[in-house]
């Protein structure tokens, strides 16, 4: 650019021979590269490179002229002398139509670039909204699983306390169970200044059931029963199974020691109806022995000391009765 100015300088200057041989330096060098570059852009697919070489093969041919003129190998005449000027119009009107054309291609590759930015963007969003719904279902799951497993938990640990404090066969609660609602019981009716009342139980001649019908029938006898000693206490009261034949029923309330007589009156009743078993009846009796705190004993164990007493009375008595135990017993935990 710099060797071209200065050669129109030259020429308006007068100095046309030296600022022909500046075209020509230009001729040989700077255009004939810029047409290569072009040509090769513009095999390459590049269509604004065709108007580039268009524009360079003008004033290529325009200086060649100029310098035909120089040498005097063409006379000047009027045909010629505009050559140069109409060229380098020439030359811009493509440059031109090449820099416009340019500006749409760099519109459209923006708008192309825009249209795929877009299509990116929304792909990462359904991307995150399908990994926010994978982490939601998996959250869901998770919480469901879990959910399961506490249900499970608490079933376990339901029939883990049932297994504790419950015994298998009769489904009554055990002796563990008794003391602590009897402790409990205590710690109540000291604080009320209410009366409990407890009631052991044994079955008469249960041994020779089992020993003459087997197991199964002695089962079903202490299941029977056990069913049936439920529904005779209130639902305040407890009825539990301590082992082998033995039961023991616990009441409280204002009035104790009273209702603990009607239960045990209602016991030697009910208890004593047949079981069907087979073809056979199961009859059995039972022996009941009754202590009340506080007349009896202030703690479980002299409670318990006090109606097995009165117990072994009852059946050293005759059996099928029940017996409370009396005014004069001295528990080893009553007060002095």
């Amino acid at each position: 650019m710099c060797l071209y100015v200065t050669a129109v300088l030259l020429n308006i200057f007068g100095l046309r021979a030296f600022g022909a041989w500046v075209f020509v330096v230009l001729a040989l060098t700077a255009i004939p590269a810029s047409l290569w570059a072009s040509f090769r852009r513009w095999r390459q697919g590049y269509f604004p490179a065709l108007l580039y070489l268009l524009g360079f093969g003008v004033i290529l041919g325009s200086v060649n002229l100029l310098l035909l003129r120089a040498t005097g190998v063409i006379q000047p005449a009027p045909w010629n002398a505009h050559i140069f000027p109409l060229a380098v119009a020439a030359e811009s009107i493509l440059f031109s139509f090449a820099l416009a054309y340019r500006i749409q291609i760099l519109k459209q590759e923006k708008a192309a670039a825009l249209e795929h930015a877009d299509r990116e963007k929304a792909a990462r969003l359904e991307q995150v909204q399908a990994s926010a719904k994978q982490l939601s279902l998996a959250v869901e799951t998770r919480t469901a699983e879990l959910a399961q497993a506490n249900r499970e938990l608490s079933e376990r640990e339901r029939e883990l306390k049932q297994a504790a404090f419950h015994d298998p066969l009769t489904e009554l609660p055990n002796r563990r169970y008794l003391i602590e609602r009897v402790e409990a019981a205590l710690s109540e009716a000291q604080l009320s200044g209410e009366s409990i009342a407890l009631l052991l139980i044994d079955l008469d001649h249960f041994k020779p059931i089992n020993d003459r019908h087997g197991h199964d029938a002695g089962d079903l006898l202490l299941h029977t029963l056990a069913q049936r000693l439920r529904g005779l206490v209130r639902a305040g009261d407890m009825a539990a199974r301590l082992g082998g034949d033995e039961f023991a029923v616990l009441v409280t309330g204002p009035n104790a020691e009273g209702d603990a007589c009607q239960v045990a009156e209602r016991l030697l009743r009910e208890l004593a109806s047949p079981v069907s078993y087979r073809d056979m009846a199961l009859t059995v009796t039972v022996s009941v022995g009754a202590a009340f705190y506080p007349r009896h004993a202030r703690h479980f164990s002299g409670l318990y000391k006090a109606a097995d007493e009165a117990l072994y009375r009852a059946k050293h008595q005759g059996r099928a009765n029940w017996v409370q135990q009396d005014a004069r017993w001295d528990a080893a935990d009553q007060p002095t």
